[in-house]
């Protein structure tokens, strides 16, 4: 049954101020009816949800009805003559009703000035065009086969709404007959849609001109961001001597040149450069030709921007190298792929290229994919797996014909990122199109973090190599039990050189079973299921194993997915549900606690009868939210979260998908005003709202904590930023608001940030804005009194400065830093608005700012007016992205000048390789560091001057108090011994390498042992330890490399005798001085008394393992770390621990509590199976031996 929303919740609902138009998205028509049936003045309110999409049907609405509602309709879609379609209207129904829609709307006139001055004349009207069809925003034709009955007087109604919907952002034009005479009048129009941003145009076979004048239509439209086009066009380049072309390809060339070109012009008059680029683009099928002709010009131009891209069907005639460099240099920002249906052999090629071109691909998807194997290096998915295997996010493949069961494991055991994997194979009953068991145990899936899984499993398994797996992790038992399983292990031995009979196949597919399905068990976060499994019967028919057994807990295997905690959706492909009973539906209802649907592959009436089942029905009644056959999210009930609106702090949006988040947010401000277009009518509400909340209304307005992620269309009327407006505006109390836009254009902030007097933080996520929204930001959040940590996690496409002073003449700051007269309005404006009225000077100074990357331009013409401004003193400072290179006496001269007072330093990943002097100046430039924090750090060793660490300490090491360095790829040794001997209130030194084997990241223990480490108060150490080999402790390295009294003391403690440089190293004296120096370090590592925290690790895992023992090592060098708390182990010093080393730790370091192995989970299993761990656990039963995560 269809659940109805009660007619008092549409109620409370209505009374939200002007919330009617916005909500109407997620109001079905069933509850809208429902209500009006109520009461004549909810007929007459709800009157408008009714007719916000209107899709006609075979039956028609009354003109008179249909007349009085035409302005609140934005949407119309309409199919005509299509079979398959249940809302298909008829031929002679089309006339009709587009003739009624464009009722009241003046015919347009022959003559170009004629219509100019009529569309003029109409929008100067006095009269209000409220009764008429302008306000629509999407439309979407179907037109199907041709009918000769199909009046050509139906067209010009269907213009006239084009030209008189200005403010239309959708439009997809269906027409797969014969409408050829229809086509060049449509496009003729879309030069008028200013704000069109989706164009989709499905048509017969066109001639390369029709393609030019549809590309001069919508190219030059500002807002226009996505261009799909199916249809075929002829190139013109390949003909057969009898039939030369009508247009030859360096015409179409020339004249694709000429339109890109006025289209850049064009969108380049109002604002210099061009605001929004085209991200999503689908060519049409070249029939003849080379398409590359037409597909490199529009790529390489300055309108395109690509992110989702359809796969052109090519010819491969120029090889791979010229079309991996098209991707490259032209897709650099290529995330969103999708491969056509294979209808040619060139499909395979060219997804191939652009898979190995693309820098990171997040989603691939095809419908009818087909991998083609045979052909050299043609394996699609392995290639995906292979080259975007830290990116892939999504990989969805529906109706696929060829697929390799060992690409789909590749996928799933080496994509870490991937959320959602989505394979439908087009028939399952072909074993070879699923994903086969053996596969599956080969290795565990890597993608942990996966929310929705679709497979088709094959049963396939190598039953000898199964049956061997089988008697390894079964030992036998004492007793009888032993001898009859010895009895049975012999003979399946002796059966192996022989045919394995069907039961010892039965047998080995059941366990291979257990294992897949604890594989999928393990994927915590999945929230979306669907199984579909190929059918194999073993055995007579009373002793069968079959897929419906899987899902039991009698004979199959549903407690291993025990762990599916958050399972929202469970799809059964396959029968599983036919041995299903009471035990399994309570399974389901203990086990997976957010589970809101089942679906399951049947027609409607055995549907019926299976839900009318006894287990089926006690699930209903425990669940009454469950639906069975309907994909829908739970909420938490409407009653217990409006009763305690009030009580909640924090909300985080930070997956907003998780949750119906429309549904969601339409709860969280129940009670809250809408924004409104006037003033007034604000003020209004605010009163109304708060004399609400003096009342017993319950309102969420005391929001400390605000995470929102703003998914926005270009139709204002369905988008979330609406929707969170009213929670940010009416909680003026918020001290912490985080806001991403995963958008192109976001929209307007000042109006929900002007009250938040209260606000601390602010960070702003997106991709790239325009420089003018980032100054609307500014000027919004400048005036918060109280603001101090803005982070623009966002790049802007700046205006493009140059900067003059090219020599090597000292540069002045003031000469560039003369701020635009907007900015310097914004910065004196806040600065009034901060400036205390009874102390007169500010009170709260913004202490962390981080800038937007440049994308392009420069940003420093921003940046500097902004940091010398009153309202600024920067604490934290992330080194800015700088595109344009200047002398190093400039970055010295702005570092003095705006970042004297930085006490924390955040270097970008990877930054400091590409920008080591910029680096070094802000270094030079800051008067006392205390943090200092990068990833992905490289120190340039090409000059002294350019070396962050030996600047760091020069400069700072009175002051430094942590240095966190994460996945180094290059820093020396002697630079991480002179912070640990220099900065004596070091409290934090965390370094670890990219590559814990590569050399140059390793401290070694001869510059250790050379100076005392004088950060006495260390709290967090972690650092790779170099070991000394036989090689290094020659005579002439430890003259060179160790001081005069470190020598003196060798020869004392060690019995060292120095040798001549051309004598024979004595091998037993240079064990004896490795052993030395190993003592000295661990004694050195010993004397930080106050260490809580210490990671270890050694670049000759082999020779470390002894290290922390206790006979042969130095654990009890470290008995002085009476607070050590946490322990982790990098390199394998674990292995020769025993019951002393346990003691040890348990005696000597009274907090421990955790320590952490650099090891894989069914490894640290096997670990703590050991004796002296597991005497460890009962002597601590707090502590806790984990897995270490790097």
């Amino acid at each position: 049954p269809v659940s109805v929303m009660p007619p008092t919740t549409i109620h409370s609902i209505l009374q939200m101020a002007e919330l009617a138009e916005c909500l109407s998205h997620y109001l079905t028509t069933r509850d809208v009816a429902c209500a009006m049936a109520t009461c004549k003045l909810w007929a007459t309110q709800l009157q408008p949800f009714l007719w916000i999409d209107f899709c006609p049907g075979p039956t028609m609405p009354g003109k008179r009805t249909l007349n009085q509602n035409l302005h609140h309709i934005r949407a119309i879609e309409v199919i005509l003559n299509a079979k398959h379609a249940s809302r298909s209207i008829e031929s002679q129904s089309f006339g009709d009703l587009l003739r009624a829609l464009a009722q009241g709307l003046p015919t347009s006139p022959t003559t170009h000035s004629d219509a100019v001055a009529v569309d003029h004349a109409f929008w100067q009207s006095a009269q209000p065009k409220i009764d008429l069809c302008t306000n629509l925003r999407r439309i979407k034709l179907v037109l199907g086969p041709s009918d000769t009955t199909l009046d050509k007087s139906s067209w010009p109604p269907l213009r006239t709404l084009l030209r008189y919907n200005i403010n239309l952002t959708h439009l997809s034009m269906d027409m797969e007959g014969n409408y050829d005479f229809q086509l060049a009048p449509l496009v003729q129009l879309l030069p008028a849609l200013s704000r069109l941003h989706h164009l989709t145009l499905r048509a017969p076979p066109q001639k390369g001109s029709w393609f030019l004048s549809l590309l001069r239509a919508c190219l030059p439209l500002p807002r226009l961001q996505e261009l799909y086009c199916y249809f075929t066009i002829d190139c013109g380049a390949r003909y057969s001597e009898g039939n030369p072309p009508d247009e030859p390809l360096m015409t179409l060339e020339a004249a694709l040149a000429t339109i890109l070109q006025e289209a850049i012009v064009a969108r380049n008059s109002r604002t210099g450069h061009i605001d929004t680029k085209i991200k999503a683009i689908r060519f049409p099928d070249l029939k003849e030709g080379d398409g590359v002709s037409i597909v490199l010009p529009i790529l390489s131009s300055e309108l395109v921007a690509i992110e989702t891209l359809e796969i052109p069907n090519l010819y491969n005639d120029r090889g791979e190298d010229f079309y991996l460099r098209i991707v490259r240099e032209h897709c650099p920002g290529l995330k969103h792929l999708i491969i056509p249906h294979y209808g040619y052999f060139s499909y395979s090629s060219m997804a191939l290229f652009t898979i190995k071109g693309a820098a990171g691909l997040k989603t691939v998807r095809s419908d009818g994919f087909s991998d083609a194997y045979g052909w050299s290096s043609r394996e699609i998915v392995r290639t995906l797996a292979t080259y975007h295997s830290s990116t892939l996010e999504e990989l969805e493949l529906l109706n696929c014909k060829m697929l390799s069961s060992a690409d789909q494991q590749a996928v799933l055991a080496s994509c870490r990122q991937l959320k959602r994997f989505w394979v439908v194979p087009h028939g399952i009953s072909q074993g070879e199109r699923g994903l086969k068991f053996q596969h599956i145990l080969e290795g565990e899936w890597g993608c942990l973090g996966l929310k929705a899984l679709s497979v088709s499993m094959n049963r396939a398994i190598d039953v000898k190599s199964t049956v061997m797996a089988i008697q390894q992790e079964s030992p036998p038992s004492n007793g009888r039990k032993a001898s009859e399983e010895g009895e049975q292990e012999g003979s399946a031995s002796h059966e192996l050189g022989q045919a394995v009979d069907q039961e010892q196949e039965r047998r080995a597919c059941a366990w291979a079973a257990k294992r897949v399905y604890a594989q999928i068990g393990r994927l915590v976060a999945l929230e979306t299921l669907a199984l579909e499994t190929d059918q194999v019967w073993y055995g007579k028919e009373e002793d069968v194993l079959v897929t419906e057994w899987d899902l039991t807990l009698s004979r199959g295997w549903l407690a291993e997915v025990a762990g599916l905690k958050n399972l929202r959706h469970l799809q059964m492909r396959t029968d599983y549900w036919s041995r299903m009973g009471q035990a399994e539906v309570e399974f389901m209802d203990a086990e997976w606690p957010l589970l809101g649907d089942i679906s399951f592959d049947m027609e409607k009436q055995r549907l019926l009868e299976l839900v009318e089942q006894p287990h089926w029905k006690w699930l209903r009644q425990k669940r009454p939210d469950l639906r069975l056959s309907a994909l829908q999210l739970n909420l938490p009930e409407r009653g217990t979260l409006e009763q305690n609106l009030h009580h909640i702090r924090t909300l985080d949006f930070a997956r907003p998908f998780e949750v119906n988040l429309p549904e969601f947010l339409r709860t969280l401000f129940h009670g809250l005003p809408m924004p409104s277009a006037t003033r007034t009518s604000e003020t209004v509400a605010d009163r109304e709202c708060k004399q609400a909340e003096e009342g017993t209304v319950v309102l969420c307005r005391n929001l400390r904590r605000l995470n929102a992620v703003v998914y926005l269309p270009m139709d204002p009327h369905d988008n979330c930023w609406t929707l969170f407006e009213p929670l940010i505006r009416h909680n003026n109390n918020l001290t912490h608001l985080h806001v991403e836009f995963n958008v192109d254009t976001p929209p307007p902030v000042k109006q929900a940030f002007t009250a938040l007097h209260c606000l601390h933080h602010l960070t702003v996520k997106g991709y790239v804005f325009e420089e003018s929204w980032f100054l609307s930001l500014l000027q919004a959040c400048l005036l918060l009194p109280r603001l101090s940590e803005v982070y623009c996690q966002f790049a802007i496409e700046a205006g493009d400065y140059t900067f003059e002073g090219d020599s090597d003449d000292e540069a002045e700051v003031d000469e560039v830093a003369n701020p635009q007269g907007e900015l310097k309005t914004i910065l004196e404006k806040a600065i009034m608005a901060r400036t205390s009225t009874n102390s007169g000077f500010i009170d709260f100074k913004i202490k962390t700012l981080r800038f937007p990357g440049a994308r392009e331009g420069d940003i420093i013409n921003i940046m500097l007016p902004v940091w010398t401004s009153e309202l600024v003193e920067i604490e934290t400072l992330e080194v800015p992205e700088l595109v344009y290179y200047r002398p190093d006496a400039f970055y010295e001269e702005m570092a003095r000048k705006c970042c004297s007072g930085v006490r924390h330093l955040i270097i970008p990943p990877y930054y400091a390789e590409d920008h080591p002097t910029a680096v070094c100046c802000f270094v030079r430039g800051a008067t006392g560091l205390r943090t200092v924090r990068g990833s992905g750090f490289t120190d340039a060793y090409g000059s002294t001057s350019s070396k962050m660490i030996p600047t760091l300490v020069a400069h700072h090491f009175r002051t430094l108090e942590e240095l966190e360095l994460v996945d180094c790829k290059m820093i020396r040794s002697p630079d991480q011994q002179a912070i640990l001997a220099s900065c004596k209130n070091l409290k934090r030194f965390w370094v670890v390498p990219e590559d814990v084997h590569w050399s140059q990241l390793g401290l070694r223990f001869l510059d250790i042992v050379d100076r005392e480490w004088v950060c006495l108060g260390l709290r967090e150490l972690s650092i790779t330890l170099r070991r000394a080999s036989g090689v290094q402790l020659t005579t002439v390295t430890l003259r060179h490399e160790l001081s005069v009294s470190t020598l003196q003391k060798l020869s004392e403690e060690c019995e060292y005798e120095d040798q001549e440089p051309d004598e024979r190293p004595d091998p037993e004296q240079m064990r004896r001085v490795a052993s030395w120096l190993a003592k000295r370090v661990y004694t050195q590592i010993g004397q930080l008394m106050v260490l809580e925290t210490l990671a270890l690790a050694a670049e000759n895992a082999l020779a470390a393992e002894w290290d922390l023992t206790l006979c042969k090592g130095w654990l009890a060098e470290l008995s002085g770390l009476k607070n050590l708390r946490s322990l982790q182990l990098r390199t394998d010093y674990w292995s020769r621990m025993g019951q002393a080393e346990v003691e040890f730790m348990d005696a000597k370091w009274p907090f421990i509590g955790g320590i952490s192995f650099n090891l894989g989970k069914s490894e640290l299993q096997d670990l703590l199976k050991l004796p002296h761990w597991q005497w460890l656990q009962q002597k601590r039963p707090h502590m806790r031996l984990t897995r270490l995560s790097l």
